[in-house]
């Protein structure tokens, strides 16, 4: 699969997981702000690599759950930047 066609991939499993992990996962009653950041990057990692093992078959699940690392890695680098 071309390049450009796998970053709209990333970009999707970003945006299919963003909302919970911003606006879900923080509101969780008698969760410390940790315990729910940690839960939320878990989640995220988790289910996008799922998506990318669903939606790119010729992908190895390591390969998918590699991926999906290095994509909220530098999502949440991202985010400690601008913020």
């Amino acid at each position: 699969m071309a390049t450009p066609r796998r970053s709209l991939v990333a970009v999707f499993a970003q945006l299919l997981t963003h909302p919970l992990v911003w606006f879900l996962f923080p509101l969780l009653p008698r969760v410390s702000g940790a315990t729910a950041f940690t839960a939320a990057e878990l989640w995220a990692w988790l289910v996008e690599a799922a998506f990318y093992a669903t939606v790119l078959p010729d992908i190895s699940p390591a390969r998918a759950l590699g991926t999906s690392a290095v994509a909220n890695a530098a999502s949440l680098l991202a985010g400690v930047v601008v913020f």
